[in-house]
Protein backbone atom coordinates (compact mmCIF):
# COMPACT_ATOMS: atom_id res chain seq x y z
CA UNK A 1 0.00 0.00 0.00
CA UNK A 2 1.34 3.17 -1.03
CA UNK A 3 2.21 5.64 1.90
CA UNK A 4 -0.09 8.52 2.49
CA UNK A 5 1.31 11.92 3.09
CA UNK A 6 0.71 15.84 3.57
CA UNK A 7 3.24 18.20 2.30
CA UNK A 8 3.80 21.83 2.47
CA UNK A 9 5.74 24.31 0.72
CA UNK A 10 7.57 27.05 1.59
CA UNK A 11 5.89 30.28 2.42
CA UNK A 12 2.93 28.38 0.49
CA UNK A 13 0.19 31.26 -0.12
CA UNK A 14 -2.44 28.48 -0.20
CA UNK A 15 -4.78 27.24 2.92
CA UNK A 16 -4.62 23.51 1.73
CA UNK A 17 -1.50 21.78 1.64
CA UNK A 18 -0.33 19.76 -1.80
CA UNK A 19 -1.00 16.04 -1.04
CA UNK A 20 0.49 12.53 -2.55
CA UNK A 21 -1.92 10.42 -1.29
CA UNK A 22 -2.35 7.69 -4.12
CA UNK A 23 -5.80 8.81 -6.75
CA UNK A 24 -5.32 8.25 -10.62
CA UNK A 25 -6.63 10.47 -13.37
CA UNK A 26 -8.92 9.02 -16.24
CA UNK A 27 -8.18 11.81 -19.11
CA UNK A 28 -9.36 11.08 -22.26
CA UNK A 29 -9.93 6.90 -21.46
CA UNK A 30 -6.28 6.58 -20.31
CA UNK A 31 -5.29 6.26 -16.43
CA UNK A 32 -2.67 8.32 -15.32
CA UNK A 33 -0.90 8.28 -12.02
CA UNK A 34 -1.47 11.77 -9.91
CA UNK A 35 2.10 12.44 -8.23
CA UNK A 36 0.25 15.03 -6.09
CA UNK A 37 -2.83 16.78 -5.56
CA UNK A 38 -4.61 19.38 -3.78
CA UNK A 39 -8.65 20.19 -3.86
CA UNK A 40 -7.71 22.76 -5.95
CA UNK A 41 -5.41 21.10 -8.42
CA UNK A 42 -3.26 18.00 -9.49
CA UNK A 43 0.16 17.07 -10.99
CA UNK A 44 0.68 14.04 -13.04
CA UNK A 45 3.76 12.50 -14.30
CA UNK A 46 3.56 10.58 -17.81
CA UNK A 47 5.54 7.68 -18.52
CA UNK A 48 6.72 6.14 -21.16
CA UNK A 49 4.26 4.61 -22.86
CA UNK A 50 2.24 7.52 -22.63
CA UNK A 51 5.24 9.23 -24.73
CA UNK A 52 2.44 10.21 -27.60
CA UNK A 53 0.15 12.15 -24.67
CA UNK A 54 0.55 15.98 -25.78
CA UNK A 55 -0.93 18.57 -23.61
CA UNK A 56 -1.04 22.30 -24.21
CA UNK A 57 -0.89 24.54 -21.76
CA UNK A 58 -4.52 26.72 -22.07
CA UNK A 59 -6.32 23.68 -22.97
CA UNK A 60 -9.51 22.73 -20.55
CA UNK A 61 -9.75 18.74 -20.85
CA UNK A 62 -12.74 16.57 -18.63
CA UNK A 63 -10.81 14.33 -15.58
CA UNK A 64 -12.56 11.58 -14.10
CA UNK A 65 -10.61 11.41 -10.79
CA UNK A 66 -10.36 7.82 -9.31
CA UNK A 67 -10.09 7.65 -5.84
CA UNK A 68 -9.03 4.08 -4.18
CA UNK A 69 -11.02 2.68 -1.17
CA UNK A 70 -9.80 -0.99 -0.63
CA UNK A 71 -11.90 -3.32 -3.00
CA UNK A 72 -13.34 0.01 -4.69
CA UNK A 73 -13.34 3.08 -5.63
CA UNK A 74 -14.61 5.96 -6.28
CA UNK A 75 -14.89 8.36 -9.20
CA UNK A 76 -15.46 12.01 -9.52
CA UNK A 77 -16.44 14.27 -12.54
CA UNK A 78 -13.77 17.02 -12.73
CA UNK A 79 -12.57 19.29 -15.54
CA UNK A 80 -8.87 21.06 -15.44
CA UNK A 81 -6.91 22.98 -17.12
CA UNK A 82 -3.54 22.77 -17.97
CA UNK A 83 -1.54 25.41 -16.43
CA UNK A 84 2.08 23.98 -16.51
CA UNK A 85 4.22 21.57 -18.97
CA UNK A 86 7.84 20.84 -17.10
CA UNK A 87 9.67 17.86 -18.70
CA UNK A 88 6.61 15.21 -18.81
CA UNK A 89 4.93 16.65 -15.56
CA UNK A 90 1.81 18.40 -16.54
CA UNK A 91 0.12 20.47 -13.66
CA UNK A 92 -3.61 20.66 -13.85
CA UNK A 93 -6.09 23.40 -12.34
CA UNK A 94 -9.59 21.88 -11.28
CA UNK A 95 -11.61 24.59 -12.57
CA UNK A 96 -14.85 23.05 -12.61
CA UNK A 97 -15.42 20.52 -9.59
CA UNK A 98 -18.57 20.58 -7.31
CA UNK A 99 -18.76 21.64 -3.68
CA UNK A 100 -19.95 17.92 -2.86
CA UNK A 101 -16.62 16.77 -5.16
CA UNK A 102 -14.81 19.26 -3.36
CA UNK A 103 -16.02 17.69 0.07
CA UNK A 104 -15.31 14.08 -1.04
CA UNK A 105 -11.21 15.07 -1.91
CA UNK A 106 -10.91 16.33 1.57
CA UNK A 107 -12.61 13.89 3.62
CA UNK A 108 -10.91 11.66 1.55
CA UNK A 109 -7.61 12.61 2.31
CA UNK A 110 -8.31 13.00 5.65
CA UNK A 111 -9.07 9.00 6.05
CA UNK A 112 -5.97 8.64 4.00
CA UNK A 113 -3.69 10.25 6.80
CA UNK A 114 -5.93 8.24 9.30
CA UNK A 115 -5.10 5.00 7.43
CA UNK A 116 -9.19 4.83 7.27
CA UNK A 117 -9.43 4.98 3.05
CA UNK A 118 -11.00 1.44 3.26
CA UNK A 119 -14.41 3.17 5.25
CA UNK A 120 -16.16 3.45 2.46
CA UNK A 121 -19.45 4.25 4.36
CA UNK A 122 -17.84 7.98 5.41
CA UNK A 123 -17.35 8.86 1.92
CA UNK A 124 -20.67 7.51 0.38
CA UNK A 125 -22.22 9.86 3.42
CA UNK A 126 -20.42 13.12 1.34
CA UNK A 127 -21.63 11.73 -2.30
CA UNK A 128 -25.39 11.19 -1.37
CA UNK A 129 -25.35 14.79 0.40
CA UNK A 130 -27.15 17.63 -0.50
CA UNK A 131 -25.19 19.82 -2.88
CA UNK A 132 -24.85 22.71 -0.93
CA UNK A 133 -21.87 25.19 -1.59
CA UNK A 134 -19.18 24.99 0.72
CA UNK A 135 -17.64 28.00 2.29
CA UNK A 136 -14.21 26.90 2.01
CA UNK A 137 -12.41 28.37 -0.62
CA UNK A 138 -9.34 26.94 -1.06
CA UNK A 139 -6.23 28.42 -3.65
CA UNK A 140 -5.45 26.90 -6.68
CA UNK A 141 -1.95 24.37 -7.30
CA UNK A 142 0.57 26.92 -8.20
CA UNK A 143 2.78 26.46 -11.01
CA UNK A 144 6.45 25.74 -10.98
CA UNK A 145 7.12 29.21 -12.00
CA UNK A 146 4.93 30.77 -9.58
CA UNK A 147 6.39 27.87 -7.10
CA UNK A 148 9.86 29.57 -7.99
CA UNK A 149 8.99 33.15 -7.31
CA UNK A 150 7.33 32.14 -4.03
CA UNK A 151 10.62 30.38 -2.77
CA UNK A 152 12.43 33.58 -4.04
CA UNK A 153 10.22 36.35 -2.11
CA UNK A 154 10.47 33.60 0.60
CA UNK A 155 14.16 33.91 0.61
CA UNK A 156 14.30 37.68 -0.27
CA UNK A 157 11.81 38.19 3.00
CA UNK A 158 13.75 36.00 5.50
CA UNK A 159 16.57 38.31 4.35
CA UNK A 160 15.23 41.36 5.21
CA UNK A 161 13.32 40.01 8.53
CA UNK A 162 17.40 38.67 9.52
CA UNK A 163 18.52 42.33 8.55
CA UNK A 164 15.84 44.11 10.49
CA UNK A 165 16.51 41.86 13.03
CA UNK A 166 20.51 42.52 13.44
CA UNK A 167 19.38 46.18 13.13
CA UNK A 168 16.98 46.08 15.70
CA UNK A 169 19.53 44.16 17.51
CA UNK A 170 22.12 47.25 17.20
CA UNK A 171 19.78 49.62 17.86
CA UNK A 172 18.89 48.39 21.41
CA UNK A 173 22.59 47.67 22.16
CA UNK A 174 23.34 50.76 20.64
CA UNK A 175 20.37 52.81 22.79
CA UNK A 176 21.50 51.10 25.59
CA UNK A 177 25.63 51.66 25.24
CA UNK A 178 24.50 55.46 24.41
CA UNK A 179 21.95 55.75 27.49
CA UNK A 180 25.04 54.41 29.69
CA UNK A 181 27.42 57.05 27.85
CA UNK A 182 25.64 60.01 27.80
CA UNK A 183 23.85 60.97 31.23
CA UNK A 184 22.63 64.21 29.36
CA UNK A 185 22.21 65.97 26.26
CA UNK A 186 20.52 69.58 25.01
CA UNK A 187 21.66 72.50 23.35
CA UNK A 188 24.39 75.07 23.95
CA UNK A 189 24.77 78.75 23.25
CA UNK A 190 27.95 80.11 22.60
CA UNK A 191 28.74 83.46 24.61
CA UNK A 192 32.26 85.33 26.05
CA UNK A 193 32.89 86.13 22.75
CA UNK A 194 31.07 89.56 22.61
CA UNK A 195 31.31 93.32 23.73
CA UNK A 196 28.32 95.24 24.01
CA UNK A 197 28.94 99.01 23.76
CA UNK A 198 26.12 101.25 25.61
CA UNK A 199 24.86 104.94 25.48
CA UNK A 200 27.10 106.80 27.57
CA UNK A 201 24.51 109.63 28.67
CA UNK A 202 21.11 110.02 28.43
CA UNK A 203 20.74 111.56 24.86
CA UNK A 204 19.61 110.56 21.25
CA UNK A 205 21.73 108.99 18.61
CA UNK A 206 23.46 111.56 16.96
CA UNK A 207 24.96 108.78 14.14
CA UNK A 208 25.53 105.10 13.49
CA UNK A 209 28.65 104.65 12.00
CA UNK A 210 28.99 100.61 11.13
CA UNK A 211 26.44 98.07 9.85
CA UNK A 212 26.13 94.55 10.70
CA UNK A 213 28.94 92.05 9.80
CA UNK A 214 31.29 94.84 9.52
CA UNK A 215 35.07 94.29 10.28
CA UNK A 216 36.36 96.82 12.81
CA UNK A 217 39.93 97.97 14.32
CA UNK A 218 40.74 99.76 17.32
CA UNK A 219 39.76 103.25 17.92
CA UNK A 220 37.40 103.17 15.11
CA UNK A 221 34.41 105.45 15.43
CA UNK A 222 31.00 103.42 16.15
CA UNK A 223 28.59 105.62 16.85
CA UNK A 224 28.07 109.09 18.27
CA UNK A 225 25.52 110.67 20.70
CA UNK A 226 24.14 114.24 20.36
CA UNK A 227 25.73 116.80 23.32
CA UNK A 228 24.65 119.91 21.43
CA UNK A 229 22.80 121.13 24.97
CA UNK A 230 26.33 120.27 27.12
CA UNK A 231 28.51 121.71 24.05
CA UNK A 232 26.19 125.09 24.81
CA UNK A 233 26.73 124.50 28.37
CA UNK A 234 30.47 123.60 27.68
CA UNK A 235 30.95 127.15 26.01
CA UNK A 236 29.24 129.39 28.83
CA UNK A 237 31.50 127.43 31.55
CA UNK A 238 34.22 128.72 29.59
CA UNK A 239 33.21 132.14 29.18
CA UNK A 240 32.43 132.42 32.91
CA UNK A 241 35.84 130.87 33.41
CA UNK A 242 37.48 133.28 31.67
CA UNK A 243 35.36 136.21 33.42
CA UNK A 244 36.57 134.81 36.74
CA UNK A 245 39.75 134.44 35.60
CA UNK A 246 39.54 138.61 34.83
CA UNK A 247 37.73 139.12 38.53
CA UNK A 248 40.73 136.92 39.71
CA UNK A 249 43.68 138.93 38.66
CA UNK A 250 41.71 142.41 39.41
CA UNK A 251 41.75 141.05 42.87
CA UNK A 252 45.20 140.24 43.10
CA UNK A 253 46.16 143.55 41.90
CA UNK A 254 44.07 145.49 44.53
CA UNK A 255 45.27 143.08 47.09
CA UNK A 256 48.78 143.46 46.18
CA UNK A 257 48.05 147.56 46.20
CA UNK A 258 46.71 147.03 49.66
CA UNK A 259 49.27 145.10 51.05
CA UNK A 260 51.55 147.64 50.01
CA UNK A 261 50.02 150.20 51.50
CA UNK A 262 49.58 148.60 54.88
CA UNK A 263 53.35 147.88 54.68
CA UNK A 264 53.86 151.75 54.47
CA UNK A 265 51.74 152.55 57.51
CA UNK A 266 53.53 149.88 59.37
CA UNK A 267 56.71 151.53 58.52
CA UNK A 268 54.98 155.12 59.37
CA UNK A 269 53.67 153.76 62.89
CA UNK A 270 57.04 152.07 63.98
CA UNK A 271 58.69 155.22 62.74
CA UNK A 272 55.78 157.26 65.36
CA UNK A 273 56.78 154.95 67.73
CA UNK A 274 60.45 155.04 67.67
CA UNK A 275 60.21 158.54 67.89
CA UNK A 276 57.87 158.41 71.10
CA UNK A 277 59.42 155.89 72.97
CA UNK A 278 63.09 157.28 71.95
CA UNK A 279 61.81 160.66 73.61
CA UNK A 280 60.31 158.95 76.60
CA UNK A 281 63.24 156.95 77.34
CA UNK A 282 65.82 160.34 76.68
CA UNK A 283 63.05 162.07 79.50
CA UNK A 284 63.37 158.45 81.83
CA UNK A 285 66.70 159.36 83.79
CA UNK A 286 64.94 163.43 83.97
CA UNK A 287 61.67 162.27 85.55
CA UNK A 288 63.56 159.37 88.09
CA UNK A 289 65.91 161.67 89.12
CA UNK A 290 62.89 164.82 89.82
CA UNK A 291 61.48 162.04 91.73
CA UNK A 292 64.28 160.79 94.11
CA UNK A 293 65.47 164.39 94.57
CA UNK A 294 61.82 165.39 95.63
CA UNK A 295 61.64 162.11 97.76
CA UNK A 296 64.75 162.95 99.55
CA UNK A 297 63.65 166.45 99.75
CA UNK A 298 60.68 165.45 101.56
CA UNK A 299 62.41 163.35 103.88
CA UNK A 300 64.63 165.78 105.16
CA UNK A 301 61.41 168.13 105.27
CA UNK A 302 63.18 170.71 102.88
CA UNK A 303 59.81 170.91 101.09
CA UNK A 304 56.66 170.65 101.71
CA UNK A 305 54.00 167.67 101.60
CA UNK A 306 52.25 169.21 98.46
CA UNK A 307 55.36 169.85 96.57
CA UNK A 308 55.91 166.20 97.12
CA UNK A 309 52.86 165.26 95.82
CA UNK A 310 52.69 166.73 92.92
CA UNK A 311 56.71 165.63 92.02
CA UNK A 312 55.17 162.43 92.90
CA UNK A 313 52.15 162.60 90.59
CA UNK A 314 54.08 164.01 87.85
CA UNK A 315 56.32 160.99 87.57
CA UNK A 316 53.74 158.46 88.15
CA UNK A 317 52.29 160.01 84.83
CA UNK A 318 55.36 159.85 83.05
CA UNK A 319 55.99 156.54 84.37
CA UNK A 320 52.78 155.21 83.40
CA UNK A 321 53.05 156.92 79.81
CA UNK A 322 56.28 155.29 79.78
CA UNK A 323 55.05 151.65 80.45
CA UNK A 324 52.23 152.26 78.08
CA UNK A 325 54.69 153.38 74.98
CA UNK A 326 57.85 151.40 75.55
CA UNK A 327 56.35 148.23 77.34
CA UNK A 328 52.75 147.52 76.19
CA UNK A 329 53.58 149.33 72.55
CA UNK A 330 50.69 151.92 73.51
CA UNK A 331 50.64 155.37 72.21
CA UNK A 332 48.84 158.71 72.41
CA UNK A 333 50.63 159.86 69.26
CA UNK A 334 48.01 161.47 67.25
CA UNK A 335 49.45 160.94 64.06
CA UNK A 336 49.69 157.29 65.65
CA UNK A 337 45.93 157.08 65.88
CA UNK A 338 45.53 158.36 62.61
CA UNK A 339 48.19 155.79 61.32
CA UNK A 340 46.82 152.73 62.94
CA UNK A 341 42.83 154.02 61.74
CA UNK A 342 44.43 153.66 58.23
CA UNK A 343 46.44 150.56 58.87
CA UNK A 344 43.09 149.17 60.15
CA UNK A 345 41.24 149.87 57.37
CA UNK A 346 43.73 148.81 54.91
CA UNK A 347 43.72 145.28 56.58
CA UNK A 348 40.24 144.93 56.60
CA UNK A 349 40.42 145.49 52.52
CA UNK A 350 42.85 143.26 52.54
CA UNK A 351 40.64 140.29 54.26
CA UNK A 352 37.46 141.15 52.01
CA UNK A 353 39.70 140.70 49.29
CA UNK A 354 41.25 137.86 50.53
CA UNK A 355 38.19 136.78 51.08
CA UNK A 356 37.13 137.76 47.81
CA UNK A 357 40.08 136.31 46.64
CA UNK A 358 39.32 132.21 48.34
CA UNK A 359 35.71 132.21 47.04
CA UNK A 360 36.79 133.63 43.20
CA UNK A 361 39.60 130.53 43.65
CA UNK A 362 36.51 128.02 44.74
CA UNK A 363 34.54 129.22 41.69
CA UNK A 364 36.70 128.91 39.66
CA UNK A 365 37.83 125.33 40.58
CA UNK A 366 34.24 124.09 40.75
CA UNK A 367 33.70 126.02 37.15
CA UNK A 368 36.98 123.76 35.99
CA UNK A 369 35.28 120.35 37.41
CA UNK A 370 32.55 121.32 35.85
CA UNK A 371 34.17 122.22 32.27
CA UNK A 372 35.99 118.70 33.08
CA UNK A 373 32.94 117.33 33.23
CA UNK A 374 31.01 118.22 30.42
CA UNK A 375 34.28 117.96 28.33
CA UNK A 376 34.66 114.41 29.40
CA UNK A 377 30.72 113.68 28.12
CA UNK A 378 31.50 115.81 24.88
CA UNK A 379 34.36 113.61 24.13
CA UNK A 380 33.10 110.10 25.99
CA UNK A 381 29.64 111.25 22.94
CA UNK A 382 31.89 109.72 20.54
CA UNK A 383 32.17 106.05 20.99
CA UNK A 384 35.54 103.78 19.70
CA UNK A 385 35.97 100.47 19.41
CA UNK A 386 38.12 99.19 21.74
CA UNK A 387 39.02 96.09 19.67
CA UNK A 388 39.14 94.07 16.96
CA UNK A 389 36.13 92.72 15.63
CA UNK A 390 32.64 92.42 14.03
CA UNK A 391 29.77 94.31 14.55
CA UNK A 392 26.96 91.61 15.47
CA UNK A 393 23.65 93.11 15.81
CA UNK A 394 22.88 97.01 16.45
CA UNK A 395 20.32 97.57 18.94
CA UNK A 396 19.30 101.76 17.83
CA UNK A 397 19.53 103.92 15.04
CA UNK A 398 20.15 107.79 14.67
CA UNK A 399 17.63 109.32 16.24
CA UNK A 400 16.45 107.44 19.08
CA UNK A 401 16.35 108.73 22.55
CA UNK A 402 18.42 106.56 25.02
CA UNK A 403 18.45 106.23 29.04
CA UNK A 404 22.17 105.77 30.21
CA UNK A 405 23.43 102.20 29.54
CA UNK A 406 21.30 101.56 27.14
CA UNK A 407 23.20 98.65 25.10
CA UNK A 408 23.80 100.43 21.46
CA UNK A 409 25.15 97.76 19.61
CA UNK A 410 27.54 94.67 19.79
CA UNK A 411 30.76 93.49 18.64
CA UNK A 412 31.57 89.83 18.55
CA UNK A 413 35.30 89.70 19.27
CA UNK A 414 38.36 86.87 18.68
CA UNK A 415 38.04 85.89 22.64
CA UNK A 416 37.62 82.52 23.38
CA UNK A 417 34.18 81.90 23.96
CA UNK A 418 32.39 79.44 26.25
CA UNK A 419 29.11 77.56 25.90
CA UNK A 420 25.64 78.25 27.78
CA UNK A 421 23.48 75.39 28.40
CA UNK A 422 20.54 74.48 31.32
CA UNK A 423 19.83 71.45 32.52
CA UNK A 424 16.89 70.73 34.87
CA UNK A 425 17.33 71.37 38.52
CA UNK A 426 15.83 67.83 39.46
CA UNK A 427 18.80 66.56 37.43
CA UNK A 428 21.09 68.75 38.73
CA UNK A 429 23.06 66.23 41.00
CA UNK A 430 24.16 64.22 38.15
CA UNK A 431 27.04 66.64 36.82
CA UNK A 432 29.97 68.06 38.66
CA UNK A 433 32.84 71.20 37.68
CA UNK A 434 34.65 69.55 35.41
CA UNK A 435 32.18 67.00 33.88
CA UNK A 436 33.42 65.68 30.73
CA UNK A 437 31.15 66.95 27.57
CA UNK A 438 31.58 66.02 23.59
CA UNK A 439 30.17 69.59 21.32
CA UNK A 440 28.99 68.97 18.21
CA UNK A 441 28.61 72.01 15.69
CA UNK A 442 25.99 70.84 12.63
CA UNK A 443 27.49 73.74 10.78
CA UNK A 444 30.73 72.55 10.89
CA UNK A 445 29.62 68.65 11.17
CA UNK A 446 32.33 68.07 14.05
CA UNK A 447 32.58 67.35 17.40
CA UNK A 448 34.91 68.75 19.82
CA UNK A 449 35.43 68.16 23.91
CA UNK A 450 35.17 70.78 26.65
CA UNK A 451 34.19 70.51 30.78
CA UNK A 452 32.03 71.91 33.00
CA UNK A 453 33.02 75.15 34.11
CA UNK A 454 30.29 76.59 36.00
CA UNK A 455 26.65 75.69 37.83
CA UNK A 456 24.03 78.16 38.43
CA UNK A 457 23.44 81.81 37.96
CA UNK A 458 26.91 83.08 38.87
CA UNK A 459 28.36 81.55 35.18
CA UNK A 460 26.45 84.68 33.06
CA UNK A 461 27.73 87.63 32.57
CA UNK A 462 26.47 91.03 32.46
CA UNK A 463 28.48 91.30 28.88
CA UNK A 464 26.49 88.74 26.98
CA UNK A 465 24.68 90.10 24.56
CA UNK A 466 22.17 86.87 24.60
CA UNK A 467 21.51 83.97 27.09
CA UNK A 468 19.75 80.77 26.91
CA UNK A 469 15.95 81.25 28.35
CA UNK A 470 16.88 79.73 31.77
CA UNK A 471 13.24 78.67 33.60
CA UNK A 472 12.99 78.83 37.57
CA UNK A 473 12.85 74.48 36.93
CA UNK A 474 16.45 75.12 34.85
CA UNK A 475 19.98 76.07 36.43
CA UNK A 476 22.41 77.34 34.01
CA UNK A 477 25.51 75.39 33.33
CA UNK A 478 29.08 76.76 32.03
CA UNK A 479 30.84 75.06 29.53
CA UNK A 480 34.38 75.79 28.59
CA UNK A 481 36.38 73.72 24.89
CA UNK A 482 39.40 71.59 26.11
CA UNK A 483 41.04 73.60 22.42
CA UNK A 484 41.52 77.08 23.78
CA UNK A 485 42.09 78.36 20.36
CA UNK A 486 38.52 77.29 19.10
CA UNK A 487 36.92 80.50 17.81
CA UNK A 488 32.87 80.33 17.00
CA UNK A 489 30.41 82.72 15.61
CA UNK A 490 28.58 84.36 19.10
CA UNK A 491 24.77 82.89 19.63
CA UNK A 492 26.02 79.95 17.52
CA UNK A 493 24.53 76.87 18.75
CA UNK A 494 25.70 73.46 19.53
CA UNK A 495 24.74 70.33 20.63
CA UNK A 496 25.87 69.55 24.12
CA UNK A 497 26.77 65.71 25.26
CA UNK A 498 27.53 65.47 28.87
CA UNK A 499 29.33 61.98 29.64
CA UNK A 500 29.65 59.42 32.12
CA UNK A 501 32.85 60.05 34.50
CA UNK A 502 33.29 56.04 34.88
CA UNK A 503 36.09 54.11 33.94
CA UNK A 504 34.24 51.91 31.53
CA UNK A 505 32.54 55.06 30.24
CA UNK A 506 35.80 56.90 29.61
CA UNK A 507 37.52 53.69 28.35
CA UNK A 508 34.55 53.45 25.79
CA UNK A 509 34.87 57.65 24.43
CA UNK A 510 38.17 57.00 24.38
CA UNK A 511 38.09 54.43 21.65
CA UNK A 512 35.03 55.09 19.86
CA UNK A 513 34.77 57.73 17.17
CA UNK A 514 32.97 61.05 18.73
CA UNK A 515 30.93 60.90 15.64
CA UNK A 516 29.46 57.79 16.99
CA UNK A 517 27.92 59.59 20.23
CA UNK A 518 26.67 62.73 18.41
CA UNK A 519 24.67 61.10 15.40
Amino acid sequence: MTRSSMTSEQNCKRKSHRMNIPIHAIIYGTTYQVTDWSTQGLNIMLSEEHSSVDFTVGDNVEIALMLPTGDSSILLQVEGIVKKCLDNTYGFELSKISDKNRRVLRHYATLAIEGSRDHVDDLSGNLFMTDVPTPIQEPILLTEKEHKEIHRSFLQRSFLYLIFGLLLMVTVLSTLLYNYIIIYESTGLIAGNAKNYKAPKDAKVKGVYVVNGQSVTPDQLLFEMDVQEEQEQLNGLELQQRLLEMQLQTTKESLAGFSDHTTEKLQEIDRITKQEKGALIAAYDVEKEAYERGSTLYTKQLITLQTYTDVQNQYFTFMSHYNDVVLRNKSTSRDRALADQELFKSQDHIITLQRSLDKLNIDIEINALEMTTLQQQVQNASVLADEYGTVHNIFHNSGDFLEYSDDVLSLETDETPYLLTKMLADEIASIHLGGACILYSQRENRSYRGHIAGIGYSVTEGSTTNTTEISQQEIPIRIEFEDVSLRFHLNEYLEVYLINDSAIAKSIVDVLPQELLTL
